[in-house]
C-alpha cells in the first residue's frame, strides 16, 4: 500500500510515484528534502500522525457515509486483559496446611480422651509448683484447691512476690 519511489533533485524537479510517496515523503523528512530537519514531529512521529489521520478519516468516512444500509465486511479485535493462574505450585503448601491441621486435631483428641497429667496441660500447677504440700493430682483437685486460695503481689523493695492469704 505504502510503496513507491521518489527522486529528488536540489533546486529541481521531485518525481514520485505511488499514491502516499508524496505524503509520506514530506511527513518522514520534512518539507524541504535538501536540509536535515531535526524537528521530532518528523521520522516515525511523522509517519505515526500520518497513519492516525487516515484511520481517522476512514473512520469518520464510514460513520457519516450517504449509504448506510451497506455492510462492510472485516475483522474486529479487542485488547483485552486475561490472565492464567496455575496452581499446582499450591499443592505443596496446601498439603502442609492439611498434615498440620490433621497432626493438631489428632494431639486434642489424643490429650483429650487420654488422662494426660496436669502439670502437662494447666497453667495452674505453674502457681503451685513452689508448694511442697502439693500433691499434683489431677485437674479438678488443684482446680478446687485454687477457688480456696487467696494471694496478694506484694513489692518487698527488691522485687515482687505472690503472698498466700489462706494459711
Amino acid at each position: 500500500m505504502f510503496n513507491g519511489t521518489g527522486s529528488y533533485w536540489i533546486g529541481g524537479d521531485d518525481y514520485y510515484s505511488g499514491p502516499w510517496t508524496l505524503f509520506l515523503t514530506s511527513d518522514i523528512l520534512g518539507q524541504e528534502l535538501s536540509i536535515c530537519d531535526t524537528s521530532p514531529n518528523l521520522g516515525l512521529a511523522g509517519f505515526q500522525r500520518r497513519i492516525n489521520n487516515i484511520a481517522v478519516s476512514i473512520t469518520n468516512e464510514l460513520r457519516t457515509g450517504k449509504n448506510t444500509s451497506e455492510l462492510v465486511s472485516g475483522e474486529v479485535w479487542k485488547t483485552q486483559q486475561y490472565f492464567q493462574v496455575q496452581l499446582y505450585w499450591l499443592s505443596v503448601p496446601g498439603l502442609l496446611y492439611i498434615i498440620t491441621t490433621v497432626l493438631l486435631f489428632t494431639t486434642i483428641s489424643g490429650t483429650i480422651s487420654q488422662n494426660v497429667p496436669i502439670w502437662k496441660s494447666s497453667p495452674l500447677v505453674l502457681l503451685r509448683c513452689m508448694d511442697r504440700g502439693n500433691d499434683m493430682s489431677y485437674l479438678n483437685e488443684v482446680e478446687e484447691k485454687a477457688r480456696k486460695t487467696g494471694v496478694e503481689l506484694k513489692y518487698s523493695g527488691e522485687n515482687w512476690y505472690l503472698q498466700n492469704l489462706t494459711e
